[in-house]
């Protein structure tokens, strides 16, 4: 991890665990929109931002953040 050796120390056994899920939810599924937005407008290379996109998603479910969503996302 980037903490290194301090990483352990840096943990908290008292956080909930949803909110870590959804934390990370988040941190993943932030990266979507913007690809998104951008790959709708003129932006050169199109097929690039929806394949990064696409990857974010494909975070998201794979790691388990959002049941449900499988179904919708190629492998």
């Amino acid at each position: 991890m980037r903490f290194g050796p301090h990483y352990e120390a840096l943990r908290n056994p008292d956080l909930d665990p949803r909110r870590v899920k959804y934390y990370q939810y988040v941190v993943h599924l932030d990266p979507v929109g913007g690809p998104l937005r951008m790959a709708e407008g003129d932006f050169p290379n199109r097929e690039w931002m929806l394949d990064v996109a696409h990857f974010q998603l494909r975070v998201c479910t794979v790691s388990g953040l959002t049941p449900g969503l499988e179904a919708t996302v190629d492998d």
